[in-house]
């Protein structure tokens, strides 16, 4: 449908009618929900990842490159065993 709102009140006109795409509600309705299904689904698996990270240690077990230690890493003493 085309509508003509006047911008000074808030009366509408119906200018011209158009038939619709042809889909059923209930086709529309289950595309709408398995959309938002996959989208909760994606936020719910950003937010476990996410607590994952906020929980994890992460211990790098290989020698350091040589050049300059980036500031706040923890550098194991020499005979440490650690590397």
């Amino acid at each position: 449908m085309l509508f003509r709102a006047r911008t000074d009140t808030t009366s509408s006109k119906v200018l011209d009618r158009e038939q619709g795409g042809g889909r059923k509600f209930a086709e529309a309705k289950e595309r709408v929900i398995a959309d938002l299904r996959k989208l909760k689904e994606a936020e719910a698996y950003e937010r476990w990842l996410e607590g994952l990270k906020e929980r994890a240690s992460v211990v790098v077990n290989r020698p350091l490159p040589d050049g300059p230690v980036p500031a706040g890493t923890e550098v194991p003493a020499p005979g440490s065993g650690r590397h």
